[in-house]
């Protein structure tokens, strides 16, 4: 009774999700802080840039992201149409730990191994669950000592009291044979700040609304 009254409105406000339409443009590595590493996904080997991508939005600034999809691909250039949501979206894979790492870390990256540290940590994190290099879907091998201590840190990092939100760019197609177009996660440029949809604004008002009226009969 008293439990269920409590938490309702509460997860009225977190099942809101905020989303806009937008098109994003990838320019490529950001070579400063990537290395070139060796990694296998679901048993397929690739040889890849970890490290934060160059992106703009609808034209804005350029600003770094970073993959959060291993099953599709990007080209320097290419250009997709996102819906821009948060990482608390439930279609995204440990999406609020992935929020809660890229908030503490990617302001921080300054050497290559930092960055890609951080881009194979958002890897193991999302696929795994952030379980190693060694086992799960996402493996990666030949990695130097420096980058895997820093990733190793990055895993284990209980991340108690940072904000899980960040920017999620999810691709609204994946290209004519299902390759193309990684969703990225990234930083809230001023010009893809989500926006709650009518909807969402909607339950927001009856969650609040069902606060007020808790509180009124205490």
């Amino acid at each position: 009774g008293t439990m269920i009254r409590t938490f309702a409105p509460l997860s009225l406000l977190v099942l809101a999700a905020a989303a806009n339409a937008a098109d994003i443009k990838f320019f490529g590595a950001d070579m400063t802080f990537t290395r070139d590493v060796r990694i296998s996904y679901l048993g397929q080997n690739s040889h890849v840039y970890a490290g934060p991508l160059k992106v703009a939005v609808d034209g804005g600034s350029q600003f770094s992201a970073y993959c959060v999809d291993l099953a599709h691909s990007i080209s320097s250039g290419d250009q997709w149409s996102v819906t821009v949501t948060s990482t608390s979206d439930p279609s995204l894979n440990n999406g609020v730990r992935l929020g809660q790492i890229y908030n503490k870390y990617a302001g921080s990256v300054s050497s290559k191994d930092e960055g890609a540290a951080l881009q194979l940590a958002l890897w193991d994190v999302w696929a795994d669950g952030g379980d190693g290099f060694s086992s799960g879907a996402f493996r990666a091998t030949s990695i130097s000592a420096s980058v895997t201590a820093l990733f190793s840190a990055i895993v284990a990092d209980p991340l108690t009291g940072i904000s899980s939100f960040t920017n999620y760019y999810k691709a609204d197609f994946h290209g004519p044979n299902n390759d193309r177009n990684q969703n990225l996660i990234g930083g809230t440029p001023p010009n893809a700040t989500p926006v709650p949809e009518p909807a969402s604004m909607a339950v927001i008002g009856l969650g609040l609304a069902a606060l007020r009226r808790r509180r009124a009969v205490k």
